[in-house]
Protein backbone atom coordinates (compact mmCIF):
# COMPACT_ATOMS: atom_id res chain seq x y z
CA UNK A 1 0.00 0.00 0.00
CA UNK A 2 1.38 3.40 -1.00
CA UNK A 3 0.65 6.42 1.18
CA UNK A 4 0.91 10.04 0.18
CA UNK A 5 1.38 13.31 2.03
CA UNK A 6 -0.74 14.61 4.86
CA UNK A 7 -3.69 12.41 3.91
CA UNK A 8 -1.78 9.23 4.82
CA UNK A 9 -4.22 7.36 2.57
CA UNK A 10 -3.84 4.49 0.13
CA UNK A 11 -3.52 5.33 -3.56
CA UNK A 12 -6.32 3.87 -5.67
CA UNK A 13 -5.40 5.42 -9.03
CA UNK A 14 -3.22 8.17 -10.47
CA UNK A 15 -3.28 10.18 -13.71
CA UNK A 16 -0.89 12.87 -14.96
CA UNK A 17 -1.20 15.67 -17.51
CA UNK A 18 0.04 19.22 -17.96
CA UNK A 19 2.72 19.03 -15.28
CA UNK A 20 0.49 17.70 -12.49
CA UNK A 21 -0.68 14.35 -11.23
CA UNK A 22 -3.97 13.62 -9.52
CA UNK A 23 -3.91 10.79 -7.00
CA UNK A 24 -7.24 9.24 -5.96
CA UNK A 25 -7.79 8.14 -2.35
CA UNK A 26 -11.19 6.46 -2.02
CA UNK A 27 -10.80 5.67 1.70
CA UNK A 28 -10.71 9.38 2.62
CA UNK A 29 -12.88 10.82 -0.19
CA UNK A 30 -10.07 12.96 -1.56
CA UNK A 31 -7.76 13.52 -4.53
CA UNK A 32 -4.17 14.68 -4.02
CA UNK A 33 -2.67 17.17 -6.47
CA UNK A 34 1.06 16.65 -7.08
CA UNK A 35 3.44 18.79 -9.15
CA UNK A 36 5.04 16.34 -11.59
CA UNK A 37 8.31 18.30 -11.77
CA UNK A 38 9.24 18.39 -8.08
CA UNK A 39 6.58 16.13 -6.46
CA UNK A 40 5.36 18.95 -4.20
CA UNK A 41 1.81 18.66 -2.90
CA UNK A 42 -0.93 21.25 -3.33
CA UNK A 43 -4.00 21.24 -1.10
CA UNK A 44 -6.01 18.06 -1.76
CA UNK A 45 -9.43 18.13 -3.41
CA UNK A 46 -11.73 16.98 -0.63
CA UNK A 47 -15.01 15.42 -1.76
CA UNK A 48 -18.25 14.94 0.15
CA UNK A 49 -18.24 12.16 2.74
CA UNK A 50 -19.23 8.88 1.10
CA UNK A 51 -18.26 9.96 -2.44
CA UNK A 52 -15.84 7.02 -2.64
CA UNK A 53 -13.84 8.26 -5.67
CA UNK A 54 -12.37 5.50 -7.84
CA UNK A 55 -10.65 7.14 -10.80
CA UNK A 56 -9.96 10.47 -12.43
CA UNK A 57 -9.73 11.54 -16.07
CA UNK A 58 -7.82 14.68 -17.02
CA UNK A 59 -9.94 16.15 -19.82
CA UNK A 60 -7.51 19.01 -20.45
CA UNK A 61 -4.81 20.83 -18.46
CA UNK A 62 -7.41 22.51 -16.23
CA UNK A 63 -10.32 20.04 -15.98
CA UNK A 64 -10.62 16.70 -14.21
CA UNK A 65 -13.59 14.35 -14.05
CA UNK A 66 -13.81 12.10 -11.02
CA UNK A 67 -15.87 8.92 -10.83
CA UNK A 68 -17.67 8.39 -7.52
CA UNK A 69 -18.75 4.89 -6.57
CA UNK A 70 -20.90 6.25 -3.74
CA UNK A 71 -22.77 8.85 -5.81
CA UNK A 72 -24.99 8.72 -8.93
CA UNK A 73 -22.82 11.32 -10.63
CA UNK A 74 -19.43 12.16 -12.00
CA UNK A 75 -17.75 15.28 -10.70
CA UNK A 76 -16.14 17.76 -13.11
CA UNK A 77 -13.53 19.88 -11.31
CA UNK A 78 -11.95 23.10 -12.56
CA UNK A 79 -8.40 22.62 -11.26
CA UNK A 80 -7.72 26.36 -11.14
CA UNK A 81 -10.74 27.44 -9.09
CA UNK A 82 -11.50 24.02 -7.54
CA UNK A 83 -15.14 24.57 -8.52
CA UNK A 84 -16.97 21.25 -8.79
CA UNK A 85 -19.90 20.62 -11.14
CA UNK A 86 -21.82 17.33 -10.84
CA UNK A 87 -22.67 15.35 -13.97
CA UNK A 88 -25.92 13.51 -13.22
CA UNK A 89 -25.97 9.80 -14.13
CA UNK A 90 -29.40 8.88 -12.75
CA UNK A 91 -30.72 8.36 -16.29
CA UNK A 92 -28.33 5.39 -16.49
CA UNK A 93 -29.83 3.65 -13.44
CA UNK A 94 -31.56 0.31 -13.90
CA UNK A 95 -35.34 -0.20 -13.56
CA UNK A 96 -35.16 -0.16 -9.77
CA UNK A 97 -33.01 3.00 -9.65
CA UNK A 98 -30.10 0.95 -8.36
CA UNK A 99 -26.75 1.60 -9.96
CA UNK A 100 -25.02 -1.47 -11.32
CA UNK A 101 -21.97 -1.15 -9.02
CA UNK A 102 -19.64 -2.73 -11.56
CA UNK A 103 -21.39 -6.07 -11.88
CA UNK A 104 -20.62 -7.67 -15.29
CA UNK A 105 -24.18 -8.96 -15.76
CA UNK A 106 -25.76 -5.65 -14.74
CA UNK A 107 -27.25 -7.07 -11.54
CA UNK A 108 -26.81 -4.86 -8.52
CA UNK A 109 -25.48 -6.33 -5.28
Amino acid sequence: MWLIGRLRAAIDSARCRGGRCLIVHSAVDAVSVVDAADLSLAEPIVLEHGADPRDVALVDDHTAVISQYGRPELLAIDLRSRRAVPIDLTALADDEDVFMRGQPDGIAE
